[in-house]
């Protein structure tokens, strides 16, 4: 059984139909996107896997935590949890306001951070994996808050690593650009 955060669409809904190929059940977390989380339950199921869906807005962490209790309740086996869930607006350091920066780390960092500590104290192993961002090694600003946090995030990822083996696997996957879709259509979202 495997959480994937921000699972509706792109790189979320890749890595969740990918894991339900693989033979893992799904809870898929979305904030806004019902309508696409729904499509991607509907091929997850095609694929003969169970899946849920559960609603949170990141920027808000007691609804993290209330997702996690709904996810807990329903999937008692989970062993992987991916942070995917992005936000994603321009903006550079000298037009960002505090606020704008906030909602970067809410998604990127606070969220992933309160996901990680539920799931290490509720299971006994597991793996977690976190989507980073190629870019996070450059100083790029266009993107400020979202590189600021990202760069956060894989921070997180290298403490969490060390401080939650040998019972859980704390990695990261750090994607280049990322088509978007054509005609509703994904890359590889159907790998086998």
């Amino acid at each position: 059984q495997a959480l994937v955060t921000g699972a509706a669409k792109r790189v979320g809904r890749s890595v969740a139909l990918f894991l339900a190929h693989e033979g893992y059940d799904i809870a898929l977390h979305y904030n806004k996107s019902k309508s696409d989380a729904q499509n991607t339950c509907k091929s997850i199921q095609e694929t003969g896997r169970n899946c849920c869906i559960f609603q949170a807005n990141f920027f808000n962490i007691t609804e993290v935590e209330n997702m996690m209790k709904n996810v807990l309740n329903e999937f008692s086996n989970l062993t992987i949890l991916i942070n995917s869930a992005s936000y994603y607006k321009k903006n550079t350091l000298a037009s960002s306001t505090i606020s704008e920066v906030e909602k970067n780390f809410s998604i990127h960092l606070f969220s992933p951070l309160k996901l990680i500590q539920l799931f290490t104290q509720n299971m006994r192993k597991g793996l977690i994996i976190n989507i980073l961002d190629t870019h996070i090694l450059k100083n790029r600003y266009s993107y400020a808050g979202y590189y600021l946090s990202k760069k956060c995030l894989a921070d997180l990822t290298r403490m969490a690593s060390l401080e939650y083996a040998p019972h859980f696997r704390t990695n990261a996957i750090a994607p280049g650009h990322v088509l978007s879709p054509v005609d509703g259509s994904y890359v590889n979202s159907n790998p086998k």
